[in-house]
């Protein structure tokens, strides 16, 4: 069954790797302003966040494979819009974003619970390097093949060529969702216990702070990019180039990082957090197209052995509730806060550092803050990791007495991607 979610998700992937970065772009293209571009990003994480809270209380009897259906349904119309409106999409776009992050948050909500229903623990590293290597693959793929659509059909009937085929890959991605099985309804969630959780368990608390910190990241990153390639090049298929860049990159590495043997994560998600570093300074050297690619080769490389072990202790945490089964919608829904208030701060300051600085400035500075903070990411899931180990008596996990320093001096980084 973790097959089929793999299987159908994938399909998934593909629609919204095929359109992701283009629809923000579309935004800006549209309205000539980052900021509506911003407003877009604010809006879906706003969705993200209003719909997990009022999932827990509307669908306790709802089975995660009707909500990872109904998420596909509603991601499927927000294309179809888009399409429908064209460049009038502007004056819409916190409420457009409001929508697609109600859809993508259904989604979601349903896919995150159906990985913890079939996916048996032992599995979960792997189940992830899979994962996210389907979506780094799609990302390889899908935005090149956008990008010269776009480049090729001028105006807005490139990007709605676009929309179109993520909306086609939608439909096959609900109709391949029809054999998942119907696992336990989300039962009764109380939303200020998943409030709460942080603070009933340190372990947790860690693991939301790191969560929200990775996912600051990622926003600042993907945003970031935007930018960046419209200053560097003007072209929109420059923007599925880098996209395909960083993604081979990263489907690569996360492969090798799913596949990982405990006692060398920690020194993985040390050079990932180290490899972000380094990946953005590269662009104070220059923001040309040429720094942008290496920016995105060597975060894609390193990135993953921090984010692809990050996803399987949040539900090693999960596991040490004795009742987890029955609180996992609780648990879920603590963790799409943690990620979408982490995506909102992201976006939050890159709007804030807009008023005070130029495009490139903003954007860079907001950049590095966010891949320094993942040091604090690897940090925190080092120390949950340690103390899970100690709790199941797992003795493979190495000890966290060793520097930072130390450990990146040591490691061999070998070239090998929620």
């Amino acid at each position: 069954m973790a097959r089929e979610v793999l299987w159908s998700g994938g399909f998934t992937i593909a629609g919204f790797a095929t359109s992701n970065i283009f629809v923000s772009l579309f935004f800006y293209i549209a309205s000539g302003s980052i900021s509506k571009m911003a407003l877009y990003g604010i809006g879906q994480y706003l969705g993200l966040i209003l719909v997990s809270v009022l999932l827990v209380k509307l669908t306790r009897k709802t089975s995660p494979k009707t909500l990872f259906r109904f998420g596909i349904v509603l991601s499927a119309l927000f294309y179809a819009t888009l399409t429908l409106l064209g460049h009038g999409v502007s004056g819409l776009a916190f409420f457009l974003g409001l929508f697609n992050g109600v859809a993508i948050g259904i989604y979601w909500f349903g896919n995150n619970t159906l990985a913890y229903d079939v996916v048996e623990p032992s599995e979960r590293n792997h189940y992830y390097g899979l994962n996210f290597a389907i979506m780094s693959g799609a990302n390889v793929v899908m935005p090149f093949f956008s990008g010269e659509l776009i480049s090729h059909i001028h105006g807005s009937l490139g990007f709605k060529v676009v929309f179109m085929i993520a909306f086609a890959l939608l439909v096959v991605a609900f109709y391949s969702a029809r054999k998942l099985s119907t696992t336990a309804s989300m039962g009764d969630v109380s939303i200020i216990k998943s409030i709460l959780l942080p603070l009933e368990s340190k372990n947790w608390m860690l693991m939301s702070v790191a969560l929200a910190l990775r996912s600051m990241n990622q926003v600042a990153q993907s945003l970031g990019i935007i930018v960046l390639v419209v200053l560097a090049t003007h072209n929109a298929g420059d923007q599925g180039l880098i996209a395909s860049v960083i993604s081979i990159a990263t489907a690569t590495a996360s492969m090798v990082a799913g596949r990982i043997k405990p006692v060398w994560r920690k020194i993985g998600m040390r050079i990932g957090a180290i490899g972000v570093v380094a990946a953005t300074l590269i662009l104070l050297i220059s923001h040309s197209l040429l720094e942008i690619i290496l920016f995105g080769l060597l975060s894609g490389l390193t990135y993953p052995g921090l984010f692809v072990p990050l996803s399987t202790v949040a539900l090693d945490v999960m596991d040490e509730d004795e009742n987890a089964e029955a609180n996992r919608g609780g648990y879920v829904l603590s963790r799409e806060i943690s990620i979408n208030l982490g995506r909102l701060v992201g976006v939050g300051l890159l709007l804030m550092f807009l008023h005070f600085l130029k495009p490139f400035s903003a954007v860079f500075v907001v950049m590095i803050t966010s891949a320094v903070a993942q040091i604090v990411v690897s940090e925190f899931s080092i120390a949950v990791m340690s103390s899970t180990a100690l709790k199941t008596g797992v003795s493979n996990i190495p000890p966290s007495h060793d520097s930072l320093l130390d450990t990146a001096a040591n490691a061999i980084i070998r070239p090998v991607g929620p």
